[in-house]
């Protein structure tokens, strides 16, 4: 290559993701205007780049909102399902319509804690998860009168597991506070767990 002249390809405010070549068969072909015209050919090959990604980016966010839609709509389902299985087991073991209502209204909001405990995490796929021990620690609040004892390693739970366990615990704090050790002046519950390949155990 007897005369090579070489222009950064830059895209705005970004470093320079390559150069374009322009080869001679000969010394001394390139001049000024060569130049000129190859920074004006970078500039607009730059542009043009831009707005690829641009687009790419834009179908990325439209992809994600249309899963996002499909995963809500899946969800606000879910949540009439379980709200009325739940209205069904209540009304079975309720005595009075006001140990139903009490009953209800306890379960409907130990899953709204779980749900708000929820975050989503973008990429190849949503992913909706909570961390166990927020978990736990939010259901118990509104029973203790001291703060309970959680000890275990970080856990990453999926949506479904996240409103199944808010249920159970929720039943295990109400039993607690009217049976068990919340009930008592200085009273606290503790929960463990551990980790063993797919397996945890909680105590």
């Amino acid at each position: 290559m007897p005369e090579v002249l070489l222009v950064p390809l830059t895209v705005k405010d970004s470093d320079a993701i390559g150069t374009l070549w322009l080869v001679a068969a000969d010394a001394g072909h390139f001049n000024k205007e060569h130049a000129r015209v190859t920074a004006e050919l970078s500039a607009f090959t730059g542009m043009a780049l831009r707005t690829v990604q641009t687009k790419q980016r834009l179908k990325l966010v439209l992809q994600q909102q249309e899963t996002l839609m499909r995963e809500m709509s899946h969800r606000i389902k879910n949540h009439f399902s379980v709200a009325d299985s739940m209205v069904r087991m209540t009304a079975r073991n309720a005595a009075t319509k006001e140990e139903l209502a009490e009953t209800l209204s306890g379960r409907l909001h130990a899953l709204a804690q779980a749900n708000g405990l929820i975050r989503r995490s973008f990429g190849p796929d949503v992913a909706a998860v909570a961390s166990f021990s927020d978990l736990i620690q939010r259901i118990l609040r509104s029973h203790e009168r001291e703060p309970a004892v959680l000890e275990g390693p970080p856990l990453a739970i999926g949506e479904q597991a996240a409103n199944h366990l808010a249920l159970i615990f929720h039943e295990l704090a109400t039993n607690a506070a009217k049976y068990g050790s919340l009930s008592r002046e200085g009273g606290r519950v503790a929960v463990t767990w551990s980790t063993e390949d797919e397996r945890v155990r909680i105590v």
